[in-house]
């Protein structure tokens, strides 16, 4: 059978080269008269090798009893080969062996091309291969391929072929059986599915098989604290007698349907690789849960780039998630920053009026200063703006920070109030604790009991009154003076200058205490500066507030959420403005916006959709609210008793528990990575989780080399919309007048879904670079690093200014797109594949008929209310729009859209340990490539159409392009390469094979280049991994560390070399940066 792995023959042993006579074999290969092709052909085909092998010449030589091959001088030049003399018995048969092992490199080395093909031409036509891929007795009763049989067989005849060929490739007696495996499992798969645009429906129901399918046993049905079950029909899972189930999305069921036709659809279509199946992220595992809810929680959590079944089938859309909603509220911190600087130079423009000195322009700053006019810098600036929403009764002398201030407390920090408000963010837990004291209080009292015990934890009854009248006091607060103070800024402490200068920052507080009336005695002031310099950025949330037993879980009243344990009430008041002045508080208004946002924001949109923060179902499941953790928890126990009853099948009763319990820890970890605070420590603040957040903001300078790298998302605009749209709309927004108009437009598009604000948040380049958002700057290192780093992104490597236009691009050629297929449901011409992509964007057909009827209104392009000079394009204007559920929609699909085609990670990409302080530190840089996987090779292989297959063809050269330009730029010659080499660099490059280069590259590293994509070219030779190659493999921290190993060892011994020179440049930010390459060689050559 043909061989899978075909590693470099070039450079391994050669097979010896048959001298046939005029036989059949002969004239079989006399009209294609390619010695190397036949050479090749008879080394992988059983039959024709067997022919040969018999009718093959040999040489008699007299056996040397004292002769070793191992101790043979003119064999050194062919260690690499040295197998390939192992049977020589003399000298003289070695050197007749050397002169026909010269031969064979010869016959093949002058055409590996035709060596190559006919090996695999050979190989395909073996007789035990056709035999085995199409003999019954080699098929299953389902009729795929038996993958035990073949593989045995493939086995039996490598060693057959091991056997008559003595110089056959020893490796291959592994990697036959291993490739014929993959390949028939591949084969098999291929096989199960049909064409996307296949006439009938795959038949799946009748596949679609789970525990609970044959089962007898009735259980008595589980009971909620409020009713029934979620969905009864998991009871029975095949019934499709019932009404359709109340959490499915189907929009075109033709019926009722059975809980397993909703599981089904909610899973994800397959993708030909199985990695969907692997479990290895929480979206992957969740969507192949039994419970159907389990299914539908994680798709209304986080995005998945992927086309789900009901996708395909065309029976259902894929809900907008709340990682898509708290991305689209973005804007409201882009508008912030935005509104700060036109305010600043708008202060600026009134000042060169009132100076004289006409309009605004680069120097105008510059004269002033040589003019002796006093003007504040936009640092300064955006810090009196702080200090005004502050101190709600002192103007700003300069009237556009007042109105700046305005601005912000309206439109910003009270509107994120009010929608934190309408969700009882701010008394929900309040209430729940209160009615939870004072149920345990009564119940002590009508007991006499003065103390209680939960989880070894004991509490007292006068404990537990202070604990009820400090939640009481609170939640009055909040009824009287509603969500925000009109005074509220949310406080960032730098908690290292308070650690530093304690007792100053004693003083100050008591200052800040005494302002607003309040006096506190020394204890309680201790208390406060405890809290403040110890207190995490961050709120842990509880895992359950009411216990099965309906008892009130106390530990969740006296570590609340957002609720300090020391910190009373009355003591929350102080004087800001002071402790600000005094820099004990962060006065950026830029920064304190964004924290704020990304600590409030998805507390706020999980709450819109699970009732609250924790998800634990506080306001109850028949409130409009997804299910709970406790319901599904609840639904996982009634699928447990069906399965597996009480006293029946413990080990399966012991694993779906573990595997209920499994999921549930995948559900917590999910919110909390909407929420930012998944694998956060309980002391962020340490010294090694701050030495890994700096490290990686310095990696970043060090090893990302910018936009270049980033240019095969060209090719994505080509594979994710066709060669037409591609280039064709491309071409007609660059040679229309307007064009800078309507790009214009599509940014702000782009904007409104919270893309292309990469200049302002560096969205992209900091999700690739493991950069934390939820923890910014608590130390002064850190806000360096973290500042040098934004500024590295937008004006170094300039990956910020390519992403924001790549991402324009993307925004105006998706728009037109989704707008088009939108208008082929209202015409009912759209495909099932385009019907599928609307509807994983969330836009079913009654959706798509709203969206057509805003374009028409509001427009601009073809069908739209303004047509311009635009032949093919549509603009959306969505922002104009007055349906705002369309506009929602449109702007889901759209964000979807943009980051599948330039590549931009999601929560739910990655597994989860990639989140944790360690494993993000040594997975740096590669969530783009789990990104990659996922939005090119899995999402292109369900999808099979050919802008997927042209788009990867020149995916790959735009990789080849990239390679060239930085061959050029360490001055190497291009052309020089060979062309596996070439290809394997290309490959790699482009990302079209996602995840599974970093997987080559520790395959081909830990091999030394025995295996792997580049030695299967032929790209290079066998090498000894050096320890930097080998410590890279664990990330770039790996790399830089033995860097500086390399510089202290070499400085301490004094074997100071080129290698220390180059240790050096390596470890220097700025050193990847390919237009900075002269410059760093100058260098590097300076300093040997």
């Amino acid at each position: 059978m043909s061989n899978v792995v075909l590693k470099g023959f070039q450079k391994r042993i050669i097979p010896q080269a048959l001298d046939v006579p005029d036989s059949s074999i002969d004239r079989f290969f006399r009209n294609p008269k390619s010695e190397q092709f036949k050479q090749g052909f008879i080394d992988e085909n059983a039959v024709a090798l067997t022919f040969a092998s018999k009718q093959e010449k040999t040489q008699k030589f007299k056996k040397d009893p004292k002769y070793n091959f191992l101790y043979d001088e003119q064999l050194k030049p062919y260690l690499d080969n040295i197998d390939y003399f192992r049977n020589s018995g003399s000298k003289l048969e070695s050197k007749y062996l050397i002169e026909e092992l010269k031969d064979n490199a010869s016959l093949i080395g002058t055409n590996p091309g035709a060596y190559f093909i006919g090996r695999l031409t050979g190989g395909i036509l073996d007789p035990v291969t056709y035999a085995a891929f199409s003999m019954k007795a080699f098929r299953t009763a389902s009729g795929a391929y038996n993958l035990k049989k073949i593989t045995a067989i493939a086995a039996a005849e490598e060693l057959y072929k091991q056997t008559i060929n003595a110089n056959r490739e020893k490796e291959l007696a592994y990697f036959v059986p291993i490739g014929t495996a993959i390949v028939t499992g591949l084969v098999n798969t291929i096989g199960r599915l049909r064409s996307f645009e296949g006439g009938e429906a795959i038949n799946k129901y009748n596949k679609q098989q789970l525990l609970l399918d044959g089962r007898e046993e009735v259980v008595a049905r589980t009971k909620l604290n409020n009713g029934e079950l979620l969905d009864s029909r998991i009871l029975d899972p095949n019934n499709r007698t019932g009404p359709k189930g109340v959490g499915a999305d189907a929009t075109n069921t033709g019926g009722a349907r059975s809980y397993n036709d909703d599981l089904y659809d909610e899973a994800i279509a397959n993708t030909l690789t199985g990695l969907e199946n692997t479990g290895i992220t929480p979206v992957f595992r969740l969507l192949k849960s039994p419970i159907l809810q389990v299914r539908e929680m994680i798709t209304d959590m986080l995005d998945t780039k992927l086309l789900q079944n009901k996708n395909v089938l065309n029976t259902g859309f894929t809900t907008q998630s709340i990682e898509s909603n708290i991305a689209r509220k973005y804007i409201y911190v882009e508008e912030a920053r935005r509104n700060t600087k036109t305010a600043y130079k708008d202060y600026l423009k009134r000042l060169y009026q009132e100076n004289n000195l006409g309009q605004d322009s680069k120097f105008k700053k510059i004269e002033m200063r040589f003019k002796g006019i006093k003007s504040i810098s936009e640092r300064e600036f955006q810090r009196r703006v702080s200090f005004r929403l502050v101190n709600k009764d002192a103007k700003d002398p300069i009237p556009e920070v007042n109105k700046a201030a305005s601005y912000l407390r309206e439109n910003f920090f009270t509107r994120i109030g009010r929608e934190a408000d309408a969700e009882e963010l701010f008394s929900i837990y309040s209430r729940v604790i209160i009615a939870g004291l004072k149920r345990t209080r009564d119940k002590m009292k009508k007991d006499g009991k003065k103390t209680t015990e939960q989880r070894g934890q004991t509490y007292t009854l006068a404990q537990i009154e202070s604990r009820l009248a400090d939640e009481e006091a609170r939640l009055n607060n909040i009824n009287a003076t509603g969500p925000l103070r009109e005074d509220y800024l949310p406080r960032y402490w730098k908690r290292d200058l308070i650690r530093n200068k304690i007792d100053d920052f004693k003083r100050d507080l008591r200052i800040a205490l005494n302002n607003k009336g309040i006096s506190v005695s020394a204890k309680e002031l201790d208390e406060m500066v405890e809290d403040i310099a110890t207190s995490t950025p961050f709120n842990k949330l509880p895992r359950d507030a009411i216990r099965p037993d309906e008892t009130f879980d106390l530990s969740f009243a006296f570590q609340p959420s957002g609720v300090s344990k020391h910190l009373k009430n009355r003591l929350m008041i102080l004087d800001d403005a002071y402790l600000m002045q005094r820099g004990w508080m962060e006065s950026n208004i830029n920064i304190i916006t964004k924290q704020y946002f990304n600590s409030i924001m998805p507390d706020i949109e999980i709450a819109k959709v699970f009732g609250d923060v924790a998800m634990m179902g506080l306001k109850g499941p028949n409130a409009g609210y997804r299910p709970s953790i406790p319901q599904i928890a609840m639904e996982w126990d009634a699928y447990i008793n069906k399965v597996a009853p009480a006293g029946t099948r413990p080990k399966l009763r012991a694993d779906l528990i573990k595997k209920k319990e499994n999921e549930i820890r995948d559900i917590e970890a999910s919110r909390d990575l909407l929420r930012g605070t998944y694998g956060l420590t309980a002391n962020p603040e340490s010294g090694m989780q701050s030495g890994i957040r700096t490290l990686k903001n310095i990696q970043n300078m060090i090893f990302l080399s910018g936009f270049l790298s980033a240019a095969p998302d060209m090719a994505r605009l080509i594979m994710q919309n066709g060669f037409k749209k591609g280039f064709g709309q491309t071409f007609e927004i660059f040679a229309n007048q307007a064009n800078r108009e309507i790009l214009k437009m599509s940014k702000k598009e782009a904007n409104i879904v919270g893309e292309a604000l990469d200049l302002a948040i560096a969205g992209r380049a900091n999700t690739i670079g493991n950069v934390d958002e939820m923890i910014y700057g608590l130390n002064s290192v850190e806000r360096a690093t973290g500042a040098a780093n934004s500024f590295y992104f937008t004006f170094i490597n300039l990956m910020n200014v390519w992403n924001t236009g790549m991402k324009t691009a993307s925004s105006y050629i998706g728009s037109t797109k989704i707008l088009e297929w939108s208008e082929q449901v209202v015409r009912g011409t759209i495909s099932q594949k385009n019907m599928a992509k609307l509807l994983s964007g969330s836009i079913d057909k009654p959706m798509a008929k709203r969206i057509i009827e805003q374009y028409k209104k509001y427009g601009l392009g073809v069908g739209g209310a303004e047509r311009g000079d635009l032949k093919y394009s549509r603009v959306a204007r969505s922002d104009l729009w007055d349906d705002r559920e369309a506009a929602k929609a449109f702007g889901n699909a759209l964000r979807k859209d943009i980051r599948t085609t330039i590549i931009t990670p999601d929560k739910g990409d990655v597994p989860l340990w990639m989140n944790t302080p360690i494993g993000s530190l040594l997975s740096q840089f590669k969530k783009f490539g789990m990104a990659a996987t996922q939005s090119v090779m899995m999402r292109g292989l369900q999808e099979r159409d050919q802008n997927f297959f042209i788009g990867l063809g020149f995916l790959v050269g735009m990789g080849a392009m990239v390679d060239a330009i930085r061959q050029k730029a360490f001055d190497r010659d291009y052309s020089k390469k060979k062309l596996g080499d070439k290809i394997a660099s290309a490959l790699d490059r482009s990302g079209a094979i996602g995840i599974f280069s970093d997987l080559n590259r520790i395959l081909e590293v830990m091999s030394d280049n025995d295996l792997g994509i580049a030695p299967a070219l032929g790209a290079g030779k066998p090498y000894d991994a050096t320890n930097r190659q080998k410590l890279g493999l664990i990330g770039p921290s790996g790399s830089l560390a033995y860097n500086l190993y390399e510089i202290l060892l070499d400085t301490g011994s004094g074997n100071y070399d080129y290698t220390t020179a180059r240790a050096i440049r390596r470890s220097l930010p700025l050193q990847n940066i390919w237009y900075l390459d002269g410059l760093f060689d100058k260098f590097e050559k300076g300093i040997r």
